[in-house]
């Protein structure tokens, strides 16, 4: 029952690409250049950066995320008590229907 999403496009910017053109930045050179010459979208390039400064202005040594993700809102233990629990009303003669279960769009 747990969604398992899979990427139908690659597109996006690696990471290890956007620290290197950061560097880049901070070694003094316009952002709109370093984008140009790595190929990445100049505003990516920018929020970056400046997402990266403020992380290091506030002392932080994770790497930051980038690309696309997607918030679960069960964890995989709460998608499968709901699932068991689903399965045993169905057993009964009380399904319910999607709509009631809130699995609809």
């Amino acid at each position: 029952m747990p969604n398992i999403r899979k990427r139908k496009t690659d597109r996006g910017v690696p990471l290890p690409l956007l620290q290197r053109a950061s560097n880049e930045v901070q070694e003094g050179k316009s952002v709109r250049a370093v984008a140009k010459s790595h190929d990445i979208c100049h505003v990516t390039m920018y929020r970056f950066h400046k997402k990266r400064l403020r992380l290091e202005s506030q002392g932080s040594k994770s790497p930051q995320r980038v690309g696309y993700w997607t918030q679960k809102v069960f964890s995989t233990e709460q998608e499968m008590l709901l699932r068991d629990y689903l399965m045993e009303a169905a057993d009964l003669y009380y399904g319910l229907s999607s709509k009631e279960v809130g699995l609809h769009n």
